[in-house]
């Protein structure tokens, strides 16, 4: 039983993580149970009628593209209707063996079938399966569900055997039956699954107490999966060996036309990893065994093993690690090597046989490894990371599936550097050095304060916010620079205005926690892929690589998203005082844990004078600090545009009237400061060859003047006279501040 359950682990977790695809797939088998309890009547006075009310959902289980077992079974009950109830009363006769039971069931089908009137019967598909389903549907906290090929295909994921003899039908049923019942009982310890089994259920299918169908589901589904993406796996294994370009190649011509994947412990807490990184190898214990190509068979080892063994142990999977290291495992297949069940350190590929180093002083046992990637992965214990020292994981899909998209697009793990081969004799510089890159002027307040038109003081306070916050939100009425602000705030905060540690991203209605944090993406092959977001992939690649400096997100318009919804698990980690890998949450998609570093700042803005955006709940804004930001129309705004050509008395004529419209916003009483006109419409300045007149002018009508018609859309004469209000015709004649 220890064995099936680890090697039932990892398909357990895929599957309760893929429940609700399989509830909306596979749910009509519940229900087909409750019919058939509801309306199954042996003693109904119209039989026919009441068999098939009983099998009405019964669906595929008893139909398919040629399979036509509820169709005969109805159709037999038309003609015999006496005889086929007297047939499924012996069926439903428990006092009886299946071996007794099954047979007379099918030779009563094939007698129906010879006198069968109308169209000629091929068959009458009465077979072990559509047996089965019928008991199944009157006893369905005794028996599963059933199909062949079905089974015989997840025997051989458990290395089960199965009796294929033609006349051993009826026996690879009770063997299904019996292998069922242990699947069952290991999924019952799966408190998390069957909470959400449960919970899936609706009122009118049946309960399920006793997990038959439940079961039945997972055997089905799991060799479902494992077909749907055995293709895939291969695909990328056969990718992968194309993919490791240079270095040593295979010193062997053993090479498989399909490499294998396989798992190996670096040792306890990962002790050896950096050794094998460094010297391109792997290897294993058991010194005392000596060379391993001595030894005849698996066994033989495990004889060895015993010998030396005073606890009661059976060695099965020490002398399975031996022997697989030394004679299944071959040049061109592909490793992972693993700390104990939660992390992932590294990818390589095999490139040389076994080897016996007895000058070694412990861990002789020796193949040498082409690392590829390499980190710090860590992964939930349920995640597929097999316990043993070492174990074939080709089609663990659970396990195999991310280590490929980790290949293919690094999200957790980094590629290793070629080695540098520095050159010798001679003086001078280095030349495998990379030239270093020039050092960035520092960002100060001063910089910062150039590009702005906030005072001084107002800046600084931002920054103190963010430093002590780690998350700023600045808020305010369209056109205040939102956005501009942001970017400078990282740089100031950075101290040098360093593009490759500022990541900014926009919001809106659609943005998804796929698209932030994880999810998987269609592929140009078909299938799917799973992909880091973009917030994940800045955290892991960008402000964990570099731990010691800091790194700013930018979320721009961050409340036209569902926010909730966006974040997932990242609104917890959010709080100043949840940062670092004691506060590390586990993701929905892959096992997968993440954590927010100390290095890691957020800035988001908000245009609070869009009705239709979301409204920030109160869970979020703990987690933030608020900032609001105004129309910056003093005297450095006067100097910019001053500066940009504009006539000094025509700026003083503009401000006014700004002013004075925005006066009238925020005095109008379903309107306010959220809705004031920002300095940024004007901060572009008229265009070459362009009158102040005409650029104002063209602001007012185009930008401006709109924006007033939505604000009062039920009371045009409102937009009319703030309209008016930003004319500046009358005060250029007059040369007066009031019109």
């Amino acid at each position: 039983m220890t064995d099936l359950t680890e090697r039932l682990t990892p398909w357990i977790a895929d599957y309760r993580q893929q429940l609700p695809r399989w509830t909306r797939e596979e749910l009509y088998k519940w229900r087909a149970v409750q019919v058939f309890q509801e309306n199954w009547d042996l003693g109904a006075a119209d039989f026919p009628a009441m068999l098939r009310g009983s099998l009405a959902e019964t669906g595929n289980l008893l139909t398919s593209v040629q399979y036509f077992a509820r169709l005969m079974i109805e159709r037999f009950a038309d003609q015999f209707p006496g005889e086929v109830r007297a047939a499924f009363e012996q069926l439903f006769d428990e006092s009886h063996p299946l071996t007794e039971r099954m047979p007379r069931f099918k030779a009563a089908a094939e007698d129906w079938r010879e006198r069968f009137e109308g169209a000629p019967a091929a068959s009458h598909y009465q077979d072990e399966r559509a047996m089965l389903v019928y008991l199944t549907l009157r006893y369905p906290d005794r028996y599963y569900l059933f199909k062949p090929m079905m089974y015989q295909d997840f025997a051989a994921l458990v290395d089960v055997a199965v009796d294929r003899r033609q006349r051993a039908k009826v026996e690879r049923v009770i063997g299904y039956i019996a292998l069922a019942n242990q699947v069952r009982d290991i999924l019952a310890q799966d408190s998390t699954l069957i909470a959400a089994h449960r919970a899936r259920l609706p009122a009118n299918v049946y309960p399920d107490q006793a997990l038959h169908l439940l079961t039945q589901d997972f055997i089905y589904c799991t060799v479902r999966t494992v077909k749907e993406h055995d293709g895939k796996i291969k695909e990328g294994l056969a990718w992968l060996s194309d993919s490791a370009e240079g270095g040593d190649e295979p010193d062997t011509e053993q090479a498989r036309e399909q490499p294998l994947a396989w798992a190996i412990g670096a040792g306890v807490n990962g002790y050896l990893w950096e050794d094998w990184k460094a010297n391109g190898e792997m290897s294993i214990g058991w010194d005392d065994l000596g060379d391993l190509r001595d030894y005849e068979s698996k066994e033989a080892i495990r004889q060895e093993l015993l010998a030396e063994t005073t606890n009661g142990s059976s060695r099965t999977n020490d002398a399975l690690a031996c022997w697989q290291f030394c004679q299944d495992m071959r040049p061109g297949d592909y490793v992972v090597a693993k700390q104990g069940r939660s992390a992932v350190l590294g990818l390589g590929r095999v490139i040389g046989e076994y080897e016996f180093q007895d000058s070694r002083s412990e861990f002789q046992h020796v193949r040498r490894v082409k690392w590829l990637l390499e980190g710090y992965w860590e992964r939930t214990a349920d995640a597929s990371l097999p316990t043993k020292t070492l174990t074939e994981v080709t089609y663990y899909k659970r396990f195999i599936q991310p280590i490929l998209n980790e290949l293919e697009n690094q999200a957790q793990l980094r590629l290793i550097e070629p080695a540098q081969t520095k050159p010798t004799g001679g003086g001078g510089q280095d030349q495998s050095d990379p030239q270093p890159k020039p050092a960035r002027p520092a960002y100060t307040l001063d910089d910062a304060t150039a590009d702005l038109f906030m005072p001084t003081a107002e800046l600084n306070g931002l920054l103190t916010s963010l430093r002590r916050k780690k998350n700023l939100i600045l808020q305010g009425p369209p056109g205040v620079g939102k956005s501009f602000v942001a970017r400078r705030l990282a740089y100031l905060l950075l101290g040098e205005q360093d593009a490759d540690r500022v990541e900014m991203v926009q919001f809106h209605p659609s943005y998804s926690y796929e698209d932030f944090i994880m999810g998987y993406r269609a592929t140009e092959h078909g299938g799917f892929l799973r992909e880091a977001g973009v917030f994940l992939k800045f955290v892991r690649d960008v402000a964990l690589a570099n731990p010691d400096k800091p790194h700013v997100f930018i979320i721009d318009e961050l409340n036209r998203a569902n926010l909730g919804k966006v974040l997932g698990e990242c609104m917890l980690l959010l709080e100043s005082d949840k940062r670092g890998s004691n506060h590390k949450v586990m993701l929905p998609y892959g096992g997968e844990y993440m954590y927010l570093p100390e290095n890691l700042y957020l800035i988001g803005t908000m245009n609070t004078a869009d009705r239709s955006l979301a409204l920030v709940d109160f869970a979020l804004r703990r987690r933030f600090a608020f900032k609001r930001l105004q129309p910056e129309l003093g005297e450095r705004f006067a100097d910019y545009l001053t500066q940009r050509g504009v006539a000094t008395d025509f700026v003083g004529q503009l401000v006014a009237a700004v002013r004075r419209v925005n006066d009238k916003i925020e005095q109008d009483r379903t309107l306010g400061p959220d809705f004031l006109i920002g300095h940024s419409y004007y901060s572009e300045g008229p265009q070459a060859g362009e009158t102040n007149q005409a650029w104002y002018e063209r602001v007012l009508e185009d930008e401006i003047g709109p924006q007033l018609e939505e604000y009062w859309i039920e009371t045009p004469a409102q937009a009319k006279a703030a309209r008016q209000l930003l004319r500046l015709h009358a005060t250029m004649v007059t040369g007066s501040g009031d019109e």
